[in-house]
């Protein structure tokens, strides 16, 4: 795959990962082809494409629970039961169009050109920290204008400078600063309401990513501020 993305880009990547998943019979090594072929359509802005093999991914992850085999069980042991699930949501009642909570409960609306804006972003997260909150759906989140979320410091479309950032995300994480790191990310995004006329506008959803993250932290999945 990383040889099909490099010589012909996203696209290259998306038909590497569709023949090697051909040819792969353990089904963990092709759930990983495909989720890195997610990634990479993702950073390239594909978010329909992305969507299609993340739908695949999910689906054989599914399969895989069930059956047992290729040693893919081990994919969905770490996925139980979501202890914030009642803030995974935000308030659906609450004020404004956007809701904060979780990637899953938060979710992108390509009716509403709404998408959900992981806070800090996804690809920052330690490997270890990713797993013990339950993966990506699981990661703290708020819903954004699809324009203004592509503005934001972390997204792929900010390339060399996107990289960067979400670097020194994950340099704060692994040092413990994992508030710092989300911190930085809701200064950015009220940075981009106020340059749109509206520095309230996000105010609801990160009021209620934050009661979702604090949950997180106490049920031990996300760390707590340095030093407590």
């Amino acid at each position: 795959m990383e040889r099909g993305y490099a010589d012909h880009g996203v696209l290259g990547a998306a038909g590497a990962v569709a023949g090697v998943g051909l040819e792969i019979a353990n089904p963990l090594k092709k759930l990983k082809m495909l989720e890195r072929g997610a990634k990479a359509l993702e950073a390239a802005g594909d978010y329909e494409k992305a969507a299609k093999l993340r739908k695949e991914a999910e689906q054989l992850r599914k399969e895989a629970s069930e059956s047992g085999e290729g040693g893919a069980r081990s994919t969905r042991k770490k996925q139980t039961r979501n202890p914030c699930a009642h803030l995974a949501k935000g308030d659906r009642e609450g004020e404004g169009s956007y809701r904060g909570g979780s990637y899953r409960g938060a979710p992108g609306s390509l009716e509403n050109e709404i998408e959900s804006h992981h806070t800090p972003a996804k690809s920052a997260y330690p490997d270890e920290l990713a797993d013990k909150v339950g993966g990506i759906n699981r990661m703290p989140s708020i819903q954004m204008d699809r324009d203004d979320h592509r503005e934001t410091s972390s997204h792929g479309w900010q390339g060399a400078d996107g990289d960067i950032y979400r670097q020194q995300q994950r340099d704060l994480m692994e040092s413990g600063h994992y508030r710092d790191a989300v911190a930085k990310d809701l200064r950015d995004v009220r940075n981009i309401a106020r340059n749109e006329g509206d520095p309230r506008k996000y105010n609801r959803a990160m009021l209620e990513s934050a009661a979702y993250r604090r949950c997180l932290e106490k049920h031990g999945l996300i760390p707590r501020k340095k030093g407590r």
